[in-house]
């Protein structure tokens, strides 16, 4: 199994969170043709952004998890 590119873990975060392509630059405070070139992999963002994304998909797993854990009870 091969690690996903940058670009594919970006696209499939915006779709899980049926997010456009307007509202996830504007969640990550960039340009929407900044986020278009991040997803087709035309570009590779700063540092900050990987981290910054890093954080927004480490949320969404503890919010996966803890839905996991309510509906269990």
């Amino acid at each position: 199994m091969t690690t996903p590119t940058f670009a594919e873990t970006l696209t499939a975060l915006l779709y899980r969170q049926k997010l456009t392509e307007a509202q996830g630059a504007a969640l990550l405070g960039v340009p929407v043709h900044t986020l278009r070139k991040w997803t087709t992999g035309q570009r590779v963002p700063s540092a900050a952004a990987v981290r910054l994304i890093d954080v927004v998909l480490t949320l969404e797993a503890i919010d996966r998890k803890s839905t996991r854990l309510n509906s269990s009870h």
